[in-house]
């Protein structure tokens, strides 16, 4: 999804102003986004990381947290990263969500997802 399709869905009422919600989101660590290289250099959420209610899930701010504080996924000195690691992350099966994906799981249970990256990052046993 788009920046401005995450932001509409997120924020109803938004209204095209610039830094876009999703953007703010993502910054702060609260949404994933990949960045895509040019011609048109941007960003792409992708749709499971939001609720049913067009939130963002919850506990995705600290899952994304783990993976770049104590993962391979370290960001720049402005915070960001590519965002392709922590998708792969997401997208690859998982033998402490028993062989699901955590992008499979995260609406569901997002505190087995954040439990799955704390021990995969010996952040708990």
């Amino acid at each position: 999804m788009t920046a401005a399709e995450v932001s509409r869905i997120v924020d109803p009422a938004h209204k095209n102003s610039l830094p876009t919600v999703a953007t703010k989101l993502r910054r702060q660590w609260r949404l994933l986004a990949a960045y895509m290289d040019p011609p048109s250099s941007h960003y792409r959420y992708p749709a499971w990381q939001l609720g049913e209610d067009g939130q963002p899930v919850s506990q995705l701010h600290d899952i994304l947290t783990v993976l770049r504080e104590k993962g391979p996924f370290t960001p720049d000195d402005q915070g960001r990263t590519t965002g392709w690691g922590e998708v792969e992350w997401f997208m690859s099966c998982n033998a402490l969500l028993d062989g699901a994906t955590p992008e499979e799981v995260l609406r569901a249970d997002p505190a087995a997802v954040l439990r799955a990256a704390l021990i995969e990052f010996n952040e708990e046993e």
